[in-house]
């Protein structure tokens, strides 16, 4: 048989490659697949991919010491087998990363849960949903959810991208990743790359920049932030009103929030201090300070 030929002439155990490979595809793969997309464990299944990977490059070794003496055409056909498998293999090593593509078109959910005294028909409002859709889809009718809140409600994600014509992204905005990441305000690096900030702190750092914006800082929109006019004087004279106006007008520029309000006014020293209390639209508060 050939793969003991070849095993005679090259000293390589090629059935031992093929049989590994086999197995993977026909009983570890789909499992591989079933853990990315549901976001469980899959590193025992990355090893075994990176294992049989290591013992495709010793049989290319011995491929390569002995390709003068192997003559017969059969030889040709068994590597071009293993190959195959090889390919798969490679495509399942970045399987991951392949299955982060998310088609913006066929639409995104998230699970949220109603807060207190909230229906369908405000949590429809805040998502862009008709919450006669969301009943039909979380099979809900009026009686499964009550003032004190607490359900949880599928809910589908809408996009907004104007005229630019986006389909598909890298990273799947499901769950914090609908805040998306940025590099760190103070710019620094680590491990020798830009310092990148995860979603929490993205979400963080994005909050009090919106509430720290005086107008004209943005060339592009210098409309945006606080004027110098709404804080000239004695902290009596101060325009509260106009102030959390502006305010909110900057946190309406990012998808990511759904309302902003004032939860404390405080006298600090010569001036003032007040603290803003931002929801997201995933129902999370962040509370930011802007001392005036």
């Amino acid at each position: 048989m050939i793969i003991e030929e070849f095993k005679e002439v090259t000293g390589y155990d090629i059935r031992s490659l093929i049989e590994l490979g086999v197995n993977f595809i026909t009983q570890k793969y789909p499992i591989y697949r079933n853990s990315l997309v549901n976001g469980l464990d899959s590193s025992k299944y990355m090893r075994s991919i990176e294992n049989w990977l290591s013992e495709y490059d010793r049989f290319q070794s011995a491929l390569i010491l002995y390709s003068s003496s192997l003559d017969n055409s059969e030889y040709w056909d068994m590597l071009e087998k293993v190959d195959e498998i090889w390919s798969f293999m490679n495509v399942s090593k970045k399987l991951g990363k392949f299955l982060r593509v998310v088609d913006l078109r066929t639409g995104v959910t998230q699970d949220r849960i109603l807060r207190e005294g909230q229906d369908l028909e405000n949590l429809g409002f805040e998502t862009g949903n008709e919450w006669e859709d969301l009943a039909i889809d979380n099979s809900i009718i009026e009686e499964d959810y009550t003032p004190g809140g607490g359900n949880t409600v599928r809910t589908p994600m809408r996009f907004s991208f104007n005229s630019q014509n986006i389909e598909s992204c890298v990273v799947a905005p499901v769950g914090q990743e609908i805040y998306g990441r940025d590099i760190k305000r103070e710019f620094g690096l680590r491990n020798s790359d830009i310092q990148v900030l995860d979603n929490k702190a993205t979400l963080i750092q994005t909050c009090g920049i919106l509430v720290g914006l005086v107008k004209g800082a943005i060339p592009d929109n210098r409309s945006m932030g606080i004027g110098n006019q709404d804080f000239v004087g004695s902290v009596v004279g101060f325009s509260y009103p106009a102030i959390l106006r502006q305010v909110s007008d900057s946190f309406r520029t990012d998808d990511s929030f759904s309302s902003i309000g004032v939860s404390s006014i405080q006298k600090d020293g010569d001036g003032v201090s007040i603290e803003f209390s931002i929801e997201t639209r995933m129902g999370e508060t962040i509370n930011v300070q802007r001392k005036l």
